[in-house]
């Protein structure tokens, strides 16, 4: 059993890509698995049944961790064990020690958003004067090198939601550490600011999904850093 975990999606959703190609050119049988979806008795079935024509078989099972607490999650669980080989779970998830101990002979892989991301997010600023502005888009551009421009794109409208809600004073199970950051940096912008940027970023998504833009995400990205 191979388990993809973390937050990195865009990483890795492209290892999961590559693995499933593979395995497509050497013939194997590709069955996807939505854990939403699935009940034991399909898991059973899928798992244990033969290929009609005897094709090996990789059975791909997605965010079976990030369904909620149920008899039925604590199901499907407990009947996977590291000895399915031909099984591997993607979470878009970070899998804590604890999750990770009843496959702990099972391979996994790790894909954590990296330290470049999170040190430009943290430098968005509302006050930000023009003689740093440079320096903010040379943290985006690395940033974009390390973790690609999709993933910085979901992580601001991420952040943006985060200063808003900071606005309101709503910090719903964050850390206190959290809570003081967002404090910290929502402070540099008023509501109507940041009320302008969510327009942006959701402007710039349909935009995106119907390639109506003339620049890349990057650009664009770049060019709402400069517009702060």
């Amino acid at each position: 059993m191979l388990i993809l975990h973390g937050e990195n999606t865009v990483q890795s959703r492209n290892r999961l890509f590559q693995l499933i190609t593979e395995a497509r050119s050497r013939g194997v049988q590709v069955v996807h698995l939505d854990a939403k979806k699935l009940e034991l008795p399909l898991l059973e079935e899928t798992i244990g049944s033969d290929s009609l024509f005897g094709e090996e078989k990789l059975i791909v099972i997605e965010e079976l961790h990030s369904l909620p607490k149920s008899s039925k999650k604590d199901q499907l669980l407990a009947f996977l064990h590291p000895g399915f080989a031909h099984v591997l779970m993607w979470e878009k998830r970070d899998l804590t020690p604890t999750m990770l101990k009843k496959f702990q002979h099972s391979q996994h892989e790790q894909f954590k958003i990296t330290n470049h991301l999170f040190k430009w997010l943290d430098a968005v600023d509302g006050q930000l004067p023009a003689s740093r502005s440079a320096q903010l888009i040379l943290l985006l551009r690395a940033a974009i090198e390390s973790d690609g421009d999709f993933l910085c794109f979901t992580m601001l409208i991420r952040q943006v939601r985060m200063l808003l809600q900071a606005k309101e004073n709503v910090f719903a199970g964050m850390a206190p550490f959290m809570i003081g950051k967002l404090k910290k940096q929502a402070s540099t912008f008023s509501l109507d600011q940041l009320m302008r940027i969510h327009h942006q970023l959701l402007t710039l998504d349909i935009a995106e999904k119907t390639s109506s833009t003339r620049l890349n995400l990057a650009q664009e990205l770049e060019l709402l850093m400069i517009k702060l």
